[in-house]
């Protein structure tokens, strides 16, 4: 499985992706300890960005993904550099201390794109993630662009560390789950209303896939 196309939007929203979206949005009720959650849909994963086979470096400013934002006061950015990225984070986090948090790799255990159950196991708030953080999605343009990374940043967002059993992996899977309690300037037509019966100004949390990370400061 291969990375987001230009036609489609990034987690979170994704109003386009209905069907590979659904098993990744959750109320922040449904992450708590014993719950059962119903997963599912595609489970993305990183590609490689070093410049092969005729990719090259295109102009950011002009990559439509670039210049959407799914809430009027969202923080975000396109970068081929991972020292662009930690330059964008140390301004969003005012921090140059600063973490970084990755998806288990055993997602690819669990039997995505099919629809299954899992238990939750554990699930606790990462230290220095408790309002803000950065999470950035590798991107796959469909031209002959090379890869790289829409980051993005919005105040009223935790994220929490999730562990998830199925009987694929009884032993437990780690889950990022990123949970947004001010929403009230989303976009109404945000896929994730659509998924869990909900409104603008309900709070709602998206796992991440294998091909996004998380920075938050370090403490």
């Amino acid at each position: 499985m291969g990375s987001r196309s230009l036609t489609n939007n990034i987690l979170p929203g994704s109003e386009g992706c209905m069907d590979e979206c659904t098993g990744w949005y959750h109320s922040p009720e449904d992450i708590s300890i014993k719950k059962i959650i119903s997963m599912g849909g595609v489970l993305l994963q990183m590609s490689n960005h070093v410049l092969a086979n005729g990719l090259v470096r295109c102009d950011l400013k002009k990559a439509p993904i670039c210049n959407r934002k799914m809430h009027m006061v969202e923080n975000a950015g396109c970068f081929y550099d991972y020292k662009d990225i930690t330059t964008y984070s140390e301004h969003v986090l005012q921090t140059r201390i600063m973490q970084v948090w990755y998806p288990d790799i055993k997602l690819n255990l669990l039997p995505f794109p099919e629809t299954f159950d899992a238990t939750v196991l554990s699930s606790n708030i990462i230290n220095g993630c408790e309002d803000t953080s950065v999470v950035c999605h590798d991107f796959q343009p469909l031209n002959s662009c090379s890869p790289f990374f829409v980051c993005h940043s919005k105040n009223g967002t935790k994220a929490y560390e999730v562990i998830i059993a199925n009987k694929l992996v009884p032993t437990g899977v780690k889950m990022i789950s990123l949970c947004h309690y001010q929403t009230s300037e989303f976009d109404p037509n945000h896929i994730a209303w659509k998924v869990l019966h909900k409104q603008p100004g309900d709070p709602v949390c998206h796992f991440t896939p294998l091909d996004s990370f998380l920075l938050c400061k370090k403490v």
